[in-house]
């Protein structure tokens, strides 16, 4: 990929549209970006990569984030980047979700993320128009997702030292990202939870069969009790004595069965004897039951008699109750009728009484007729009077109306005055404060740029504070490792000096050894003669070798102790130039930004807490404009309603004026009008309310004079027509009483002939023997029932008495206990048998189960040790604690410092190489991706955080490059025409500047576009094209330079 024109728009410290036009460079290859701190260099990268991925060069940019403070709000933040890849053109054009403003009234809205694609050729091609569309055609077209894209294109500040300074957990993690290795895990993470899944299937087994075991039941077989209770149970065994336990009992349960069997037909032959006792017994029960019943029945013969003669009696009776009742009926009529009679005649004495009293009240309605007369006179008068009284009334409410209305009008006018005068004092204040906000915006902006700038200024302190303090601290250890060292050096000086002194003692002692042990005629070992005339003399004080070998002992213990001091020593120097050179690249950033020149580090806590206490007041200033300019809005409406209601106010006082005059003008013309009717209409008929209610109670008085008399009239008419109909009515009743009288004394007579045929003493005897017919049936099924029964119970005892008539009554007691002990026999021996069945039934079930576990358990194990030892070793559970994905890793980091190291060696002239660091961590610590470098001038190895700023600043670079190579070898098809660099080179020494500038000028040979950003002056000087971004208070603007300077 190799970028053509960046065009950014509101973005970053970039306020208008802003171009970076690449193709000025035309063949050159190489570029740098130079311009203040915080005037926008990164964020031309960051245009780069949000504009493909929608993402910035560092992870601490968010999209959000990017959008200009100095942008106007009605400008949108939007980046578009002219690219070539393989020998096409494409246009991508992004912009972020942002907030802009309504085209319509007040405020914002939120408009959403946009991006669209083009290929670029004789036409523009559409490819994609949203952003996700976009996304997937890049990932198409570039073949490498952001994080690669900043791992082998694009190098942020900090992104790519991560990688050589992490340690193996977090290096895992930027490879695994970089090598899209998540397959490797997921075979780490099946193998650990297949093998974890069959030791669960085991122990699950193990858990089930012990179960089992603790639930057999061995009551009968000991050696069987035995082997449950052993802390290690012999399963196979177990299961052979339970078997033999279960056949036992097999066999038990059988002769008990046979058993139960005899005992059941003893029973069922008891029962049957018992059964016939039974029968036998009742039988005798029910001869004495028959026998009594008999004795009560021929007790009860006399009263059933009696019951015969008063059923003949009764059935007599019933003949002459049908004239008794004939008698009873015609002497109620005679008493009814008399009755009727005596009333009609009573009747007819009260309504000539009343006739006379209702006579006297017409002839007193009658004589009224000249009242009646006169309130029909007053009716008229009245009626005569409705208009003028309605007209009266009518006038007198509009003319309280009207005057109500006017003083309503009147008030209203005060109060619409009062409140438009209220109006325009609200309106000027609102307007003066309108001109405060607006005056308080253009404060917020120039505080905010001041703001930025002294927090820039506070941060770049507080990290120069941080790291001198961290300095101070590393200065202590480097100069206490330094005097370990001194002492160290000088302990071994005198060890090896002692050393050397044994050992010249002991070689001088080993002629007069070798002489000591001569014999004549032994040949010498040295020379070989057999003659020894003048052998050497053991010296005085020689050492024996057990000192020698103690002194030998301490001196390597020395060595090895100083080897310790000195790599710590180094350590602590390396860590101490490092920090230092941190320190002083960080000072001259400071000096940088600072108005005056920084003399001392000693000055920075006054420094730190000067620059913290501008950003706490000018952050409150800004809090206390914003809270002002958040009012814009509200006063904003607050001024169009207060204008709203001014119009609104001005036009009410305007219609009350006018209504105002139109009802005084009818005011006056109603009262005049009601004047003149006051003249002509008495005063009590003034009241519509008072003329109604005279009117009203004159009509009453007449209708209610007229009601009267009609009254009277129909009254002395109706009783007039009752008197006549009543003795019609006692004329017709005298006819009938007389008739009922003759009829009665005949009755009478024809029942009292009746009664004597019938043989009946007297009225009384007939009333005592009378019952009713259903009394009378009921006795006769009663002595009926008496006859059968007493038939029924005597021909039932002579049966028995003939059949038991040799029978003698069984002992119950003896048979029922003579069962009782049989069937407790039996169930004893069910108890024991069921017992026993469940025992077997239980003891089969475990032991199949058990086999059936044990066949189960013998598979898992058979898998769990091969997935297990699988799982162990994938996991990182062996012996360099490695795991199967982070052992791919190792192979990837291999190569990445096997490219890497070609343009180190080159860089620091053969003195480093990167080394993986392959021995085992301390503990459980996770290992296999910590780097080291090898010090050729040292001949060992340590740690890359030890190197100093401008020698780790090397290694990155080193490391960026290399792995940029394998990313690129892996992630085929990707174009590697670009690459861009924001990192520290002003950590370098000129020799390692220009080293470092040789490895890159190497890169732009193979014909990468290769763009730096940075402050040092060498870079600017070597390299002929420039970018310099420039700040001020509108926003940031880049411009470009081509200087002659040949490479």
């Amino acid at each position: 990929m190799k970028p053509l024109k960046l065009t950014m728009q509101a973005f970053g410290p970039y306020a208008n549209k802003q171009e970076v036009d690449f193709t000025k460079l035309g063949q050159k290859t190489m570029f740098v970006v130079s311009g203040a701190t915080g005037a926008g260099k990164t964020t031309i990268f960051d245009g780069i990569s949000f504009a493909i991925y929608g993402k910035a060069s560092g992870d601490d940019r968010i999209g959000n984030d990017l959008r200009s403070q100095f942008a106007q709000d009605t400008t949108l933040t939007e980046v578009s980047l002219l690219f070539e890849l393989r020998g096409k053109q494409y246009l991508i054009v992004r912009s972020p979700q942002q907030e802009k403003k309504k085209t319509r009234g007040e405020g914002t809205t939120t408009q959403g993320a946009k991006a669209e694609l083009f290929e670029i050729g004789e036409t523009e091609v559409l490819l994609a128009s949203n952003v996700r569309e976009v996304d997937e055609k890049i990932n198409e077209i570039m073949k490498i997702d952001c994080q690669q894209f900043r791992q082998i294109m694009m190098i942020p500040q900090g992104e790519f030292r991560k990688l050589l300074v992490s340690d193996s957990k977090d290096k895992e993690k930027i490879l695994q990202k970089l090598f899209h290795t998540e397959n490797y895990k997921n075979i780490e993470e099946k193998l650990k939870d297949t093998a974890n899944q069959l030791k669960k299937q085991v122990d699950k087994s193990i858990l089930e069969r012990k179960t089992f075991i603790s639930r057999i039941q061995g009551e009968g077989n000991e050696k069987l009790k035995e082997l449950m209770n052993a802390d290690f149970v012999n399963v196979a065994e177990l299961l052979e004595e339970l078997t033999k336990l279960v056949k036992e009992d097999e066999t038990s349960l059988q002769a008990q069965a046979v058993t139960i069997a005899t005992k059941e037909d003893h029973r069922q032959l008891v029962q049957k004897e018992i059964h016939q006792a039974k029968e036998l017994i009742e039988q005798l029960e029910t001869k004495e039951k028959l026998f009594l019943q008999k004795e009560q029945l021929e007790a009860q013969l006399p009263t059933i008699e009696k019951q015969v003669e008063a059923i003949q009696l009764a059935n007599r009776a019933m003949i002459l109750q049908q004239y008794e009742q004939q008698c009873i009926e015609v002497d109620r009529q005679v008493l009814a009728k008399q009755q009727e009679l005596n009333t009609a005649e009573g009747l007819n004495q009260s309504l000539k009484s009343i006739l006379n009293e209702k006579q006297e009240i017409l002839q007193l309605e009658e004589q009224k007729a000249s009242e009646r007369e006169a309130c029909q006179k007053e009716i008229s008068r009245l009626q005569n009077l409705e208009n003028e009284v309605l007209s009266f009334s009518t006038l007198e409410k509009e003319v309280k109306k009207l005057s109500a209305s006017i003083e309503k009008t009147k008030a209203n006018k005060i109060s619409f005055d009062h409140k438009l005068t209220i109006l325009e004092e609200k309106l000027q204040t609102v307007n003066k404060e309108k001109e405060a906000i607006h005056e308080a915006k253009l404060q917020q902006a120039d505080i905010s740029m001041k703001l930025a700038n002294e927090q820039r200024m506070l941060e770049k302190v507080s990290e120069l504070l941080k790291n001198k303090r961290q300095l101070i601290t590393l200065e202590k250890l480097y100069t206490q490792s330094e005097d370990d060292r001194d002492d160290i050096e000088e302990d071994l000086s005198e060890k090896n000096d002692q050393l050397e002194e044994i050992l010249q003692a002991w070689s001088k002692g080993q002629a007069g050894i070798l002489a000591k042990q001569l014999k004549n005629e032994d040949p010498c070992p040295v020379c070989g003669s057999q003659h020894h005339p003048n052998m050497a003399l053991m010296p005085e004080g020689m050492p024996t070798e057990e000192k020698m070998k103690k002194i030998q002992k301490e001196v390597k213990e020395l060595e090895h102790k100083k080897q310790q001091i000195d790599a710590a020593y180094y350590e602590a120097k390396s860590k101490f130039e490092t920090h230092m050179d941190r320190v002083i690249a960080l000072a001259d950033e400071v000096n940088e930004l600072l108005p005056y020149q920084l003399r001392s580090l000693y000055a920075l806590e006054e420094l730190e807490e000067h620059f913290q206490s501008q950003c706490k007041n000018m952050a409150q200033e800004l809090k206390n404009l914003e809270e002002t300019v958040k009012r814009t809005e509200k006063l904003e409406e607050e001024l169009q309603a207060l204008t709203a209601e001014k119009t609104h106010l001005s036009d009410l006082l305007r219609k009350t004026n006018e209504e105002h005059e139109l009802n005084y003008t009818t005011f006056v013309e109603k009262r005049r009008d009601l004047t003149r009717l006051s003249e002509t209409l008495p005063e009590n008929m003034r009241d519509e309310a008072a003329y109604r209610d005279t009117l009203i109670a004159v009509e009453e008085k007449l209708k209610s004079m007229k009601r009267t008399l009609r009254i009277a009239e129909q009254s002395v008419n109706n009783t007039i027509q009752k008197i006549a109909s009543n003795e019609g009515s006692i004329s017709s009743l005298q006819k009938v009483v007389t008739e009922l009288l003759s009829r009665q004394t005949n009755l009478h007579d024809a029942f009292k002939n009746k009664l004597d045929k019938l043989g009946f003493l007297s009225v009384e005897h007939y009333r005592q023997v009378k019952i009713p017919e259903f009394e009378i049936k009921k006795l006769e099924a009663n002595v009926q029932a008496y006859r059968e029964e007493l038939r029924s119970v005597t021909d039932r005892y002579q049966d028995l008495v003939l059949r038991l008539e040799t029978a003698q009554k069984p002992n119950m007691e003896k048979l029922n206990e003579k069962l009782q002990l049989i069937c407790d026999e039996i169930e004893q021996l069910q108890a024991r048998r069921n017992s026993l069945y469940h025992k077997v039934k239980t003891n089969i079930g475990i032991h199949e189960a058990i086999v059936n576990i044990n066949s189960q358990m013998a598979e898992s194990e058979e898998k769990y040790k091969t997935v297990g030892e699988l799982a162990d070793i994938a996991s990182g559970r062996n012996t360099y604690r490695v795991t199967f994905e982070r052992y791919v890793l190792a192979a990837f980091l291999d190569q990445i410092l096997l490219a890497a190291n070609g343009r180190l060696n080159k860089m620091t002239n053969g003195r480093y190489q990167l080394q993986r660091k392959t021995e085992r961590s301390k503990g459980n610590a996770q290992s296999g991706l910590e780097l080291l470098a090898f010090d050729q001038y040292t001949g060992s190895s340590r740690h890359v955080k030890t190197l100093s700023g401008g020698e780790s600043f090397k290694a990155s670079l080193s490391l960026a490059l290399g792995l940029a190579d394998i990313v690129q070898s892996y992630a085929g098809g990707v174009s590697m025409e670009t690459m861009f660099i924001d990192e520290g080179f002003g950590t370098l020494d000129p020799e390692s500047l220009e080293n470092a500038i040789e490895t890159l000028i190497e890169i732009q040979s193979t014909g990468r576009l290769v763009g730096v950003i940075s402050h040092v002056p060498e870079l600017k000087e070597r390299i002929d094209a420039r970018f310099e971004v420039t700040a001020s208070q509108a926003g940031s603007s880049v411009k470009y330079y081509g200087n002659t300077i040949s490479m």
